[in-house]
């Protein structure tokens, strides 16, 4: 997804050590982050083989600043519980990575949770754990990058400290791949939004991270279809699926409960270029009811939630259409905000002439 700042500014990791949802398609924002850093945090996934027996790696979502998937263990022999899970979040915050993992930590205890013993990993880090619910949070910095893992449906431990111990290695791994100048792994990028399962029999032979969600046809049809010559792909989801338990996304959600609505009122379309040639990635957003200064302006609180210093905000009008320009101040892509009716447009780019072209393609 777009790149921005405040969903990761600090991310509530507490928050998403309890979350029950799978980490998928994020509209919140990574801070302070560039193309190379996107990059190291997408190659940084843990190695299948090194996980716990009979556990995979499903349900990736790469998005711009990091990647969120799921690690899901076998099913309990006698079918009466869920298969146990790990939600893992890798976010590149460069510079700013021990802050992060000093703020999330702050969070983790205001929240309620406590520190428990856990193995070192990394370069540094921590894990927590909330006494409601038993679940547990692993928190691994490697370099500029940070990685959550958040336990549910009942980990066992040693399960826990090997995913823990192979998101590490991972960590290192992208490193160490990028100081000699190639990627740490063949894993592929996969589009930014979760996959759903096959919707037609043509896609019944398909794995279900290359099946795109299109649960708001008519919003994607809004998007551009090419970019700076580069056809696009588009996929749509809900709120549901797309929010999760980070600050960014519950200010919006606390945004849509003031205006009557609910996560799952929130449509959400995408146009991306899955080979990455184009610097470019067009976001709408769609409240039915709404009107769309409000949810544009729910939505930019949204992205500002984590306080993170160096973002400017700057009204302008580009190829006629007066948008909302918001600069993370590290150099990086620009996201442009238009509001038209009651959808609300988001284009996420570091070439002023793509943003232009962009924008003339929006109703």
């Amino acid at each position: 997804m777009p790149r921005g700042l405040v969903a990761l500014a600090v991310l509530s990791l507490a928050a998403i050590a309890l979350s029950v949802v799978a980490i998928v398609m994020t509209v919140t924002r990574p801070a302070s982050t560039s193309d190379q850093c996107r990059t190291l945090a997408w190659d940084a996934l843990p190695d299948p083989a090194s996980l716990p027996d009979g556990w995979s790696v499903t349900a990736t979502n790469f998005y711009v600043g990091g990647v969120g998937t799921s690690l899901v263990g076998p099913a309990p022999s006698d079918g009466t519980s869920a298969s146990p899970t790990v939600y893992l979040q890798v976010t590149c915050y460069g510079d700013d990575s021990h802050l992060a993992m000093v703020r999330s930590h702050d969070s983790a205890i205001a929240a309620g949770n406590t520190d428990v013993t856990f193995t070192d990993l990394g370069d540094e880090s921590f894990a927590t754990t909330d006494a409601a619910s038993s679940g547990t949070a692993v928190y691994v910095r490697q370099g500029p990058l940070v990685a959550t893992l958040a336990a549910q449906n009942g980990v066992d431990q040693g399960d826990l400290e090997q995913a823990a111990q192979a998101v590490a290695d991972g960590l290192s791994g992208a490193g160490a791949a990028a100081a000699n100048g190639g990627p740490s792994s063949g894993t592929s990028p996969a589009p930014s939004v979760a996959a759903i399962a096959p919707t037609s029999s043509d896609d019944a032979g398909a794995s279900p991270s290359d099946v795109p969600s299109h649960v708001a046809p008519d919003l994607e049809a809004m998007l551009p279809k090419t970019i700076a010559g580069t056809t696009m792909a588009s996929q749509s989801t809900l709120g549901t699926t797309a929010l999760g338990d980070d600050q960014s996304s519950q200010s919006l959600v606390a945004s849509l409960q003031k205006l009557g609505k609910k996560p799952s009122d929130l449509q959400i379309a995408e146009a991306y270029d899955p080979d990455q040639n184009v610097d470019a990635e067009v976001i709408a957003f769609r409240a039915p009811g709404v009107k769309g200064p409000a949810l544009g302006q729910a939505v930019l609180d949204s992205w500002l939630a984590g306080g993170a210093s160096g973002v400017t905000t700057t009204k302008t009008t580009i190829s006629g259409k007066p948008v909302t320009r918001v600069d993370y101040g590290d150099g990086g892509s620009f996201d442009y905000l238009y509001e038209k009716g009651d959808v609300v447009f988001d284009v996420s780019t570091s070439d002023p002439a793509v943003a232009a072209e962009t924008l003339t393609q929006l109703p």
